[in-house]
C-alpha cells in the first residue's frame, strides 16, 4: 500500500511540474548594448539557473556586441550582468529575462538584447532576429 501511495504522489508531482513549465524560446543571438557615452569593460552576463556565461572585454559607447551564446533554446529565467563603467566603477545588475510565449510556441528565433544604462541599471528586450541589421 505504501508503494502505491508513494508512486501516486510522485506521479501527481510530475504532472504538476510538467504543467508549470513553459516552452523555451529559441535565442539565436544575445547582444549587449552600451547606452553610455564611455567605453565599458569586463562585461560578463551569467544566465540563471543554467550558469552559462558570455563575456566581452570592452564595448565602445553606443555600440552593441554579441556575447557569444550559441543558437539554442533559452532555458534561463534571470541574468546577472557585471561590467566596469568608463569611470572605473564596478557595476552589477540582476533582472528577469523577457519571455515571448507566441515566439516560443511558433519556435521563432529571437534576439535577446541587454542594454547597459549610464545609471548602472540594465534592461532587456527581445526582438525578431530577422529585423536586426547588424
Amino acid at each position: 500500500m505504501n508503494k502505491n501511495l508513494f508512486a501516486g504522489v510522485l506521479f501527481v508531482l510530475f504532472v504538476a511540474l510538467s504543467g508549470c513549465s513553459k516552452t523555451p524560446m529559441m535565442a539565436d543571438r544575445v547582444l549587449v548594448k552600451n547606452a553610455s557615452d564611455w567605453k565599458v569593460t569586463e562585461v560578463k552576463v551569467r544566465h540563471i539557473p543554467t550558469n552559462r556565461i558570455g563575456a566581452v572585454s570592452a564595448i565602445l559607447p553606443q555600440e552593441s556586441l554579441d556575447i557569444g551564446f550559441p543558437k539554442q533554446p533559452l532555458l534561463a529565467h534571470r541574468a546577472i550582468i557585471r561590467w566596469i563603467d568608463g569611470q572605473g566603477q564596478n557595476r552589477s545588475d540582476e533582472l528577469d529575462i523577457p519571455y515571448d510565449a507566441a515566439a516560443a510556441k511558433a519556435e521563432k528565433a529571437m534576439s535577446l538584447t541587454y542594454i547597459l544604462h549610464p545609471s548602472g541599471s540594465v534592461t532587456a528586450h527581445l526582438q525578431d532576429s530577422i529585423l536586426l541589421n547588424y
